[in-house]
């Protein structure tokens, strides 16, 4: 193996985990925004699924007699 062969197998690994590197800090700033930003609005709330059977069994009113 040539002496540019090796240097271009190390420089291909080193590129490599420097791209792993990159995708994790880009992960981690992912996952810092979110739960920073869903802490910012403690009141928002993800609104009930009417479709998954929520809904009331017995109305507010009372039957008209």
């Amino acid at each position: 193996m040539s002496r540019q062969a090796k240097s271009d197998a190390r420089d291909n690994k080193r590129v490599f985990w420097y791209g792993v590197a990159a995708i994790i800090v880009v992960v981690l700033a992912a996952v810092a925004y979110n739960v920073y930003s869903q802490a910012k609005q403690p009141g928002a709330v993800i609104a009930p699924n009417p479709s998954l059977g929520t809904s009331k069994a017995t109305p507010d009113t009372a039957p008209a007699k």
